[in-house]
């Protein structure tokens, strides 16, 4: 199998070879095969007389599977960050995208089995059958994933001059940098060293402003934020590490920005080289979207539109590149330069609503939510973009402040958490458990039951309602396993881990000990069993645990009340209550 595999790569030439986690487990696997079955190493081929042999490097904080002249594209980390979800798996993945499953889950402990039973009788074949199946849906899905994403990393590499098994694996900055190296190469400038490694200490400075929220529920919400809000500071005020406190602009006392104890100003007469290199990016990226409104053909419309996103990461990229303190281009002054204008645009913009009459409830680095008492939708938005022009006229260069969206209605928590209704009935949840991994579905959702109860039927009692069944049916044993699993990531390999405490580890711990294999960066399916007194020691891995095996109490009170009770708290209501008790009465 193993040399066929090599031979079909060689003699149909292929280009390119993606895998879904290929560099920390189908490639090293491989050449362990290798090495039991006495193989020669793993040859794809030739490329110009040369073998294309596997290779490990560093890549980060982990380890790449490279060919020599046949770039491998391990679609895993692309999906680490393109996507935020719970779980980084092929079925995840793909329904993120797709919106549909891709394939249908098998029990991994029990495929050595069905492979070593495959002669014994039909059932035994039949089951080898639905392995084989299993297998080639996986390449199936990990194809489809490949064409839909792939064309992204292509534009950034193209842009970036970086070699694509490259490009999908360095983190934002990284390409930020590469792509100013051949801008600086291009225009005949001198690319600055790193700084030394004595350098590299952490130094903080003031983020972004966000408001505390009005907590509770609010009906017929406008959102704005500015577009692009750092890049759009960096190209208008011309911040740049060549441009800061120059000579020429010391006495412009308009162009300037004070933190702390420091002044900053930039230079008005020459521009710098990272606010020239985003302008071009950005005028770019325009002109492709104006095209892309014009063409009809979807294949066209398609190219354009990845091109542009392209453009736009790189651009977003850039103020985190600037204060990141091994960047060749770093310049701590510079990056909370960019932090204090955003500060003083927000809350100049909030001042602004305010005095036209608008309720602010809540503001966030770029983005305002406001609303206007008494007044319908339709005489909201047209108070809302009267003064949407009135901003955009008062902001300087690229600035530029959007209207987001309309929200009949939303719960606002505490800073970046809240949940919005959309008018056709959508959930848009920021900062709550329905996002997290660290948490079972039995507790995400009744989150979000209990969200659509409050925002979209307006009816809390519902909402409380559905919590005491929940607790009932968590009490009683009637929730299934699927419901109850927590995924943790192994961050680092199990023997580093001293005390083993931890709960995902030890459950890792028990599972070695009955031949499950773990190792750093898996996810960890776990559920808190009813045997032991400790946490620690009452979790296994999902796939050892029984039905009906669960410690209730701790599904009750780590899982469904802290999710609820922080939506439940806005609405005055506590836990007590939410398990069935009635409300007390206050002292006075």
């Amino acid at each position: 199998m193993l040399n066929k595999f090599l031979q079909t790569i060689s003699e149909r030439d292929i280009d390119i070879l993606v895998s879904y986690n290929g560099d920390n487990y189908d490639f090293k696997y491989l050449q362990e095969r290798t090495k039991i079955l006495k193989l020669t190493p793993l040859i794809f081929g030739k490329f110009a007389q040369v073998e294309k042999k596997l290779k490990f490097e560093k890549s980060g904080i982990s380890v790449a599977a490279y060919i020599d002249g046949l770039p491998h594209i391990d679609l895993f980390p692309v999906a680490r960050q393109l996507f935020s979800l719970p779980k980084y798996d092929l079925n995840n993945v793909y329904f993120e995208i797709f919106g549909k499953k891709g394939k249908e889950d098998l029990d991994k402990s029990k495929i050595y089995k069905i492979w070593d039973d495959a002669e014994k009788d039909e059932i035994s074949k039949q089951n080898l059958n639905k392995f084989f199946q299993y297998s080639l849906k996986d390449s199936e899905i990990t194809f489809e994933i490949a064409l839909s994403l792939l064309p992204l990393y292509i534009e950034l590499s193209h842009i970036t001059g970086m070699p694509l098994q490259k490009t999908t694996r360095m983190g934002s900055g990284m390409r930020v940098e590469h792509l100013l190296m051949s801008k600086s190469y291009k225009k005949n400038l001198l690319i600055p060293n790193k700084r030394g490694l004595s350098s590299y200490g952490e130094e903080g400075y003031a983020g972004g402003f966000v408001l505390e929220p009005e907590k509770g529920l609010h009906n017929n919400i406008i959102v704005f934020d500015f577009r692009s809000l750092y890049p759009s500071i960096i190209i208008s005020h011309n911040i740049d590490p060549l441009t800061i406190n120059c000579e020429c602009c010391k006495n412009e006392d308009d162009n300037k920005i004070s933190i702390n104890n420091s002044t900053f100003w930039f230079c008005k007469k020459k521009v710098g080289f990272i606010p020239e290199v985003l302008k071009s990016l950005v005028e770019r990226r325009i002109e492709l979207k104006n095209l892309m409104k014009n063409e009809e053909n979807l294949g066209k419309k398609k190219i354009l539109d990845v091109q542009q996103q392209a453009l736009k990461i790189l651009v977003n990229s850039a103020y985190g590149y600037m204060g990141f303190a091994r960047a060749r281009w770093y310049s701590k002054e510079c990056a909370e330069s960019v932090t204090a204008y955003g500060r003083k645009y927000i809350q100049q913009v909030m001042d602004e609503a305010r005095k036209e009459g608008f309720d602010v409830i809540y503001g966030d680095t770029d983005s305002i939510f406001i609303t206007e008492q008494n007044k319908n939708k339709d005489e909201i938005l047209e108070d809302a973009n009267k003064f949407l022009k009135f901003i955009n006229n008062s902001l300087p260069g690229m600035m530029e402040l959007d209207l987001q969206d309309f929200y009949p209605t939303g719960i606002f928590i505490t800073k970046k958490r809240y949940a919005l209704m959309e008018e056709d009935g959508r959930l848009i949840v920021k900062g709550l458990e329905t996002k997290r991994r660290d948490w079972a579905n039995i507790a995400k959702e009744t989150q979000k039951e209990v969200l659509m109860f409050i925002l979209k039927e307006k009816n809390v009692k519902k909402a409380v309602d559905l919590v005491r069944k929940k607790i009932n049916d968590i009490k009683e044993g009637h929730v299934g396993k699927e419901d109850l699993v927590i995924y943790t990531k192994l961050t680092r390999s199990i023997d580093s881990y001293v005390q083993k405490k931890e709960p995902h580890v030890a459950a890792v711990k028990r599972a070695i000990n009955k031949g499950i294999n773990f190792e750093e960066g898996d996810i960890i399916p776990y559920i808190v069993t009813k045997n032991g007194r400790e946490i620690n020691e009452k979790t296994m891995v999902a796939e050892l645990v029984k039905e009906g095996d669960y410690d209730a109490n701790y599904y009750i009170d780590n899982q469904i009340l802290p999710a609820v009770m922080r939506i439940m708290e806005a609405m005055n209501y506590n836990k007590d209550e939410l398990k069935g008790m009635e409300k007390q009465m206050k002292l006075f």
